[in-house]
């Protein structure tokens, strides 16, 4: 917007290790989580890796002082889904509403198929 200042933005490489994310955290004030995979077993993490990761993130962004996390998930998202991809996306954001952080999900919709 005009006339509006924007927040600094950092990108620091994403290695899953507790201190190096702690320390990459600090003084921010929100997390944008978009980590993901599309396939289980993608470069051989499965999707309940991807989850114990995201969760590690969690923890350490709340033990850095971050204060909020916008998490990119799915509009679908049921801890009872059939589907591993969305039920593990519903694992994350269950942990997320229990953090005590503030939060807000991103639930982008795709359309698939023929288009005109």
């Amino acid at each position: 917007l005009m006339g509006v200042q924007s927040p600094l933005i950092t990108n620091v490489p994403l290695k899953f290790e507790r201190e190096h994310l702690i320390n990459s955290l600090r003084g921010c004030e929100a997390l944008v989580q978009t980590y993901w995979v599309r396939f289980d077993n993608t470069l051989g993490i499965s999707r309940e890796q991807v989850t114990n990761n995201s969760k590690m993130l969690i923890d350490c962004a709340k033990e850095a002082g971050v204060k909020k996390i916008v998490y990119t998930s799915h509009t679908q998202t049921s801890l009872d889904s059939p589907f591993d991809y969305i039920r593990e996306k519903a694992k994350v954001e269950d942990y997320i509403k229990k953090s005590g952080l503030k939060w807000g999900f991103v639930k982008p919709c795709a359309i698939f198929g023929k288009t005109a």
